[in-house]
Protein backbone atom coordinates (compact mmCIF):
# COMPACT_ATOMS: atom_id res chain seq x y z
CA UNK A 1 0.00 0.00 0.00
CA UNK A 2 1.10 3.36 -0.61
CA UNK A 3 -0.25 6.92 0.56
CA UNK A 4 0.45 9.96 -1.76
CA UNK A 5 -1.79 12.84 -3.36
CA UNK A 6 -4.00 12.45 -6.51
CA UNK A 7 -3.04 14.18 -9.54
CA UNK A 8 -4.78 13.98 -12.77
CA UNK A 9 -4.20 10.49 -13.62
CA UNK A 10 -5.86 9.45 -10.99
CA UNK A 11 -9.32 10.57 -12.20
CA UNK A 12 -10.50 7.26 -13.33
CA UNK A 13 -9.96 6.00 -9.74
CA UNK A 14 -11.08 8.48 -7.77
CA UNK A 15 -14.71 8.37 -10.09
CA UNK A 16 -14.78 4.84 -9.20
CA UNK A 17 -14.30 5.26 -5.47
CA UNK A 18 -17.08 8.16 -5.29
CA UNK A 19 -19.82 6.08 -6.90
CA UNK A 20 -18.69 2.93 -4.84
CA UNK A 21 -18.78 5.12 -1.38
CA UNK A 22 -21.16 7.33 -2.08
CA UNK A 23 -23.48 6.18 -5.27
CA UNK A 24 -22.03 9.29 -7.06
CA UNK A 25 -23.64 10.20 -10.37
CA UNK A 26 -20.82 11.55 -14.01
CA UNK A 27 -22.85 14.84 -13.42
CA UNK A 28 -21.38 15.12 -9.69
CA UNK A 29 -18.11 13.83 -10.88
CA UNK A 30 -17.46 16.07 -13.73
CA UNK A 31 -17.87 19.12 -11.51
CA UNK A 32 -15.84 17.36 -8.61
CA UNK A 33 -13.29 16.68 -11.16
CA UNK A 34 -13.23 19.51 -13.15
CA UNK A 35 -13.75 22.48 -10.32
CA UNK A 36 -12.85 20.96 -6.88
CA UNK A 37 -9.50 18.60 -7.61
CA UNK A 38 -7.50 21.42 -9.15
CA UNK A 39 -8.17 23.72 -6.39
CA UNK A 40 -7.66 21.30 -3.20
CA UNK A 41 -5.67 18.45 -2.35
CA UNK A 42 -7.07 15.48 -2.83
CA UNK A 43 -4.67 12.59 -0.59
CA UNK A 44 -5.19 8.74 -1.30
CA UNK A 45 -4.31 4.83 -0.83
CA UNK A 46 -3.46 2.77 -3.84
CA UNK A 47 -3.04 -0.80 -3.90
CA UNK A 48 -1.94 -3.10 -6.75
CA UNK A 49 -3.00 0.25 -8.72
CA UNK A 50 -6.44 1.66 -7.05
CA UNK A 51 -7.32 3.82 -5.28
CA UNK A 52 -8.93 2.30 -2.07
CA UNK A 53 -9.16 5.40 0.29
CA UNK A 54 -9.16 8.53 -0.36
CA UNK A 55 -10.09 12.13 1.55
CA UNK A 56 -9.54 15.85 0.04
CA UNK A 57 -8.67 19.21 1.67
CA UNK A 58 -10.41 22.03 0.17
CA UNK A 59 -8.17 25.35 1.49
CA UNK A 60 -9.94 28.38 3.43
CA UNK A 61 -9.93 31.25 5.59
CA UNK A 62 -11.14 31.73 8.80
CA UNK A 63 -11.70 35.73 8.79
CA UNK A 64 -12.01 36.94 12.66
CA UNK A 65 -12.40 39.92 14.22
CA UNK A 66 -10.18 42.75 13.60
CA UNK A 67 -7.46 41.83 11.51
CA UNK A 68 -7.48 38.14 12.85
CA UNK A 69 -7.23 35.18 9.96
CA UNK A 70 -6.18 32.01 9.71
CA UNK A 71 -5.79 29.02 7.41
CA UNK A 72 -7.15 25.89 7.62
CA UNK A 73 -8.84 23.49 5.51
CA UNK A 74 -12.42 21.47 5.31
CA UNK A 75 -12.18 17.48 5.04
CA UNK A 76 -14.15 16.33 2.53
CA UNK A 77 -15.55 13.30 0.92
CA UNK A 78 -13.60 10.88 3.19
CA UNK A 79 -14.01 7.18 2.49
CA UNK A 80 -12.49 3.79 1.67
CA UNK A 81 -13.69 0.85 -0.52
CA UNK A 82 -16.04 -1.29 2.09
CA UNK A 83 -14.01 -4.79 1.55
CA UNK A 84 -10.82 -2.55 2.84
CA UNK A 85 -12.45 -1.09 6.07
CA UNK A 86 -12.02 -1.90 9.42
CA UNK A 87 -8.54 -1.09 8.73
CA UNK A 88 -8.13 2.25 9.88
CA UNK A 89 -6.79 3.05 6.84
CA UNK A 90 -8.91 6.21 6.40
CA UNK A 91 -7.63 7.46 10.12
CA UNK A 92 -4.36 7.07 9.19
CA UNK A 93 -5.02 8.76 5.87
CA UNK A 94 -6.47 11.80 7.84
CA UNK A 95 -3.25 11.94 9.60
CA UNK A 96 -1.24 12.16 6.72
CA UNK A 97 -3.46 14.32 5.37
CA UNK A 98 -3.46 16.53 9.08
CA UNK A 99 0.72 16.85 8.65
CA UNK A 100 0.69 17.82 4.93
CA UNK A 101 -1.88 20.22 5.84
CA UNK A 102 0.27 22.00 8.56
CA UNK A 103 3.47 22.49 6.49
CA UNK A 104 1.05 24.38 3.44
CA UNK A 105 0.52 26.85 6.71
CA UNK A 106 -3.00 25.23 7.86
CA UNK A 107 -3.94 26.04 11.58
CA UNK A 108 -7.14 24.45 11.74
CA UNK A 109 -9.33 21.32 9.54
CA UNK A 110 -13.09 21.63 9.90
CA UNK A 111 -15.83 18.25 8.36
CA UNK A 112 -18.71 17.76 8.18
CA UNK A 113 -19.81 14.12 9.40
CA UNK A 114 -21.71 12.49 6.51
CA UNK A 115 -24.54 11.40 9.50
CA UNK A 116 -24.51 11.99 12.80
CA UNK A 117 -23.47 8.53 14.31
CA UNK A 118 -19.80 9.75 12.72
CA UNK A 119 -19.67 12.60 14.90
CA UNK A 120 -17.74 9.91 17.77
CA UNK A 121 -16.01 8.78 15.39
CA UNK A 122 -14.52 12.17 14.41
CA UNK A 123 -14.52 13.12 18.17
CA UNK A 124 -11.95 10.52 18.84
CA UNK A 125 -9.48 11.60 16.12
CA UNK A 126 -9.37 14.86 17.71
CA UNK A 127 -11.77 16.74 15.96
CA UNK A 128 -13.21 18.59 19.34
CA UNK A 129 -15.04 21.32 18.96
CA UNK A 130 -18.48 21.06 17.77
CA UNK A 131 -19.55 23.82 15.34
CA UNK A 132 -23.47 24.48 15.84
CA UNK A 133 -26.22 25.80 13.37
CA UNK A 134 -29.63 26.92 13.45
CA UNK A 135 -32.44 27.06 11.58
CA UNK A 136 -35.86 28.47 11.62
CA UNK A 137 -39.21 27.35 8.96
CA UNK A 138 -41.31 30.04 7.35
CA UNK A 139 -44.15 29.00 5.23
CA UNK A 140 -44.12 30.07 1.27
CA UNK A 141 -47.45 32.05 0.15
CA UNK A 142 -47.90 32.14 -3.49
CA UNK A 143 -50.42 34.38 -3.03
CA UNK A 144 -47.14 36.74 -2.13
CA UNK A 145 -45.05 36.33 -5.36
CA UNK A 146 -44.17 39.15 -7.05
CA UNK A 147 -41.57 40.09 -9.58
CA UNK A 148 -38.06 39.31 -8.18
CA UNK A 149 -34.88 40.25 -10.31
CA UNK A 150 -32.27 37.61 -9.97
CA UNK A 151 -28.91 37.78 -10.93
CA UNK A 152 -26.78 34.49 -10.94
CA UNK A 153 -23.69 34.83 -8.73
CA UNK A 154 -20.61 34.39 -9.36
CA UNK A 155 -17.29 33.30 -7.54
CA UNK A 156 -16.19 36.96 -7.29
CA UNK A 157 -19.28 38.17 -6.71
CA UNK A 158 -20.27 36.13 -3.99
CA UNK A 159 -16.85 36.24 -2.18
CA UNK A 160 -18.01 40.47 -2.22
CA UNK A 161 -21.01 39.73 -0.68
CA UNK A 162 -20.08 37.85 1.44
CA UNK A 163 -17.64 40.18 3.25
CA UNK A 164 -19.94 43.10 2.98
CA UNK A 165 -22.95 41.08 5.10
CA UNK A 166 -21.09 38.64 7.12
CA UNK A 167 -18.54 40.72 8.55
CA UNK A 168 -16.63 38.45 11.01
CA UNK A 169 -16.77 35.27 12.18
CA UNK A 170 -17.09 33.34 8.64
CA UNK A 171 -15.25 31.10 6.43
CA UNK A 172 -13.48 32.49 3.10
CA UNK A 173 -13.08 30.11 -0.02
CA UNK A 174 -10.60 30.38 -2.78
CA UNK A 175 -12.67 31.66 -5.59
CA UNK A 176 -12.27 28.30 -7.32
CA UNK A 177 -13.81 26.37 -4.67
CA UNK A 178 -16.92 29.22 -4.57
CA UNK A 179 -17.32 27.94 -8.44
CA UNK A 180 -17.35 23.97 -7.35
CA UNK A 181 -19.93 25.00 -4.38
CA UNK A 182 -22.08 27.12 -7.46
CA UNK A 183 -22.11 24.12 -9.98
CA UNK A 184 -22.94 21.50 -7.44
CA UNK A 185 -25.66 24.00 -6.52
CA UNK A 186 -26.94 23.71 -9.76
CA UNK A 187 -26.44 20.58 -10.42
CA UNK A 188 -28.98 20.34 -7.06
CA UNK A 189 -31.29 22.52 -9.11
CA UNK A 190 -31.00 25.11 -6.50
CA UNK A 191 -30.15 28.77 -6.97
CA UNK A 192 -27.18 30.85 -6.04
CA UNK A 193 -28.32 34.53 -6.51
CA UNK A 194 -28.47 38.21 -5.60
CA UNK A 195 -31.78 40.06 -5.52
CA UNK A 196 -32.40 43.64 -6.29
CA UNK A 197 -32.27 44.86 -3.07
CA UNK A 198 -28.52 43.40 -2.73
CA UNK A 199 -29.29 40.37 -0.39
CA UNK A 200 -28.62 37.16 -1.79
CA UNK A 201 -29.99 33.32 -1.63
CA UNK A 202 -27.87 30.15 -2.25
CA UNK A 203 -30.33 26.99 -1.91
CA UNK A 204 -30.95 23.79 -2.73
CA UNK A 205 -34.84 21.67 -2.83
CA UNK A 206 -34.79 19.32 0.18
CA UNK A 207 -33.72 15.85 -0.97
CA UNK A 208 -36.67 13.59 1.18
CA UNK A 209 -39.46 16.49 0.63
CA UNK A 210 -39.82 18.01 -2.36
CA UNK A 211 -42.59 20.67 -0.88
CA UNK A 212 -39.24 22.34 1.54
CA UNK A 213 -36.67 24.43 0.33
CA UNK A 214 -33.29 24.75 2.09
CA UNK A 215 -31.77 28.06 2.18
CA UNK A 216 -28.20 27.15 3.33
CA UNK A 217 -26.71 30.45 3.26
CA UNK A 218 -29.10 34.32 3.19
CA UNK A 219 -26.99 37.48 3.07
CA UNK A 220 -29.15 39.88 4.54
CA UNK A 221 -27.22 41.53 7.62
CA UNK A 222 -27.54 38.11 9.54
CA UNK A 223 -31.27 38.37 9.03
CA UNK A 224 -31.66 42.16 10.08
CA UNK A 225 -34.24 43.41 7.60
CA UNK A 226 -35.17 40.27 6.16
CA UNK A 227 -37.56 40.72 3.40
CA UNK A 228 -40.61 37.00 3.88
CA UNK A 229 -41.74 38.46 0.07
CA UNK A 230 -38.24 38.19 -1.76
CA UNK A 231 -37.89 35.49 0.00
CA UNK A 232 -40.61 33.69 -0.87
CA UNK A 233 -40.55 34.93 -4.47
CA UNK A 234 -37.06 34.10 -5.18
CA UNK A 235 -37.46 30.17 -4.17
CA UNK A 236 -41.22 29.88 -5.79
CA UNK A 237 -39.61 30.95 -8.78
CA UNK A 238 -36.88 28.27 -8.83
CA UNK A 239 -39.13 25.19 -6.98
CA UNK A 240 -42.75 26.39 -7.45
CA UNK A 241 -43.96 23.19 -5.88
CA UNK A 242 -42.19 23.79 -2.10
CA UNK A 243 -44.57 24.63 0.51
CA UNK A 244 -41.75 26.13 3.28
CA UNK A 245 -38.20 27.05 3.27
CA UNK A 246 -35.98 26.26 5.91
CA UNK A 247 -33.41 28.68 6.61
CA UNK A 248 -29.70 27.83 8.03
CA UNK A 249 -27.70 30.29 9.89
CA UNK A 250 -24.51 29.80 12.78
CA UNK A 251 -25.71 29.17 16.00
CA UNK A 252 -23.41 29.65 19.13
CA UNK A 253 -23.07 26.78 21.71
CA UNK A 254 -25.57 27.27 25.04
CA UNK A 255 -27.22 30.07 22.84
CA UNK A 256 -30.22 30.48 23.64
CA UNK A 257 -32.97 29.03 20.81
CA UNK A 258 -35.27 32.06 20.16
CA UNK A 259 -38.75 31.96 18.55
CA UNK A 260 -39.51 28.34 16.49
CA UNK A 261 -35.78 28.08 15.46
CA UNK A 262 -33.94 24.68 16.41
CA UNK A 263 -29.90 24.15 16.65
CA UNK A 264 -28.18 21.50 16.10
CA UNK A 265 -24.41 20.03 15.86
CA UNK A 266 -23.22 20.79 12.43
CA UNK A 267 -19.42 20.45 12.12
CA UNK A 268 -16.53 19.78 13.69
CA UNK A 269 -13.08 21.14 14.02
CA UNK A 270 -9.74 20.41 14.72
CA UNK A 271 -6.78 22.54 15.71
CA UNK A 272 -3.92 21.90 14.05
CA UNK A 273 -1.49 24.81 16.09
CA UNK A 274 -1.26 26.39 19.14
CA UNK A 275 -2.55 29.26 17.88
CA UNK A 276 -5.96 28.17 16.51
CA UNK A 277 -8.48 29.37 18.99
CA UNK A 278 -10.37 26.36 21.22
CA UNK A 279 -13.57 28.79 20.92
CA UNK A 280 -14.56 29.72 17.02
CA UNK A 281 -17.53 31.27 16.03
CA UNK A 282 -18.23 30.02 12.49
CA UNK A 283 -20.27 31.26 9.37
CA UNK A 284 -20.22 27.44 7.86
CA UNK A 285 -23.54 26.97 6.04
CA UNK A 286 -21.91 26.47 3.04
CA UNK A 287 -20.62 22.75 2.92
Amino acid sequence: MTTGIAGASHEKQLSAIWKTCFNADDGFMKIFIDKCLPASVTYIVEEKGEIISSSTVMPLKYIGAGAHTMNGGYLYGVCTMPEYRGRRLAARLMEFAENDSMERGMEFMVTRPASASLFKYYENLGYSQYLYRQNITIPLFAESRSRVLLRPLTPERIAQLRKRNLDCGYTEWDREIYGFFLEYIKYCKGIAAETQNGGYIIGTPDDDDNSMFNILECGYDNFNGLSLPDICSTVLSICPEARHARIFSPAIKGQTKTGKASREKFALLKPLSNNCPHSLFFNFSME
